[in-house]
């Protein structure tokens, strides 16, 4: 499994003290890993291919889904179905929210890519890669709650 959330013990001085034979506090450690973790969101805009609808969810909630939060170490993954179109001309009917958090962002992605590349993940050809769309999104600042 791939681990979004290993520190390199050079980043991070408390890992470095406790190789070095030092004992550091749980809560030092956590918030100093806190503070190298980057928020990290992933969205795939999916359209299955015509007539192959009930193969491409099977495949996407039962298979997808669960090796990338399994392999990966996403701290979740779910599917959205559109209600309502308010703005915009994109025709994809579903959408996937991957989310984990990051040291290095682009070599966790690197690793995902190395991973499909090499066969590790299993792919569909149930998809309309013709209108699917997916980018990565970082945190900007804290989510905003209700006062």
């Amino acid at each position: 499994m791939l681990a979004p959330r290993a520190m390199s013990p050079a980043r991070c001085r408390f890992c470095a003290l406790a190789s070095l034979g030092g004992i550091a506090d749980d809560w030092r450690h956590n918030r100093e890993e806190a503070e190298h973790m980057v928020k990290m969101r992933m969205i795939a805009l999916t359209t299955p291919k015509p007539g192959r609808e009930q193969e491409f969810h099977d495949w996407y909630n039962n298979c997808h889904l669960p090796e990338l939060v399994n392999q990966f170490g996403f701290t979740q993954a779910s599917r959205w179905e559109l209600v309502a179109k308010l703005m915009g001309s994109d025709t994809n009917p579903y959408l996937a929210i991957y989310e984990w958090e990051a040291e290095d962002p682009m070599a966790f992605l690197g690793q995902m890519g190395e991973a499909a590349q090499s066969g590790k993940l299993t792919q569909s050809d149930a998809q309309d890669f013709g209108t699917c769309y997916t980018a990565v999104f970082q945190a900007l600042g804290e989510p905003v709650l209700p006062s």
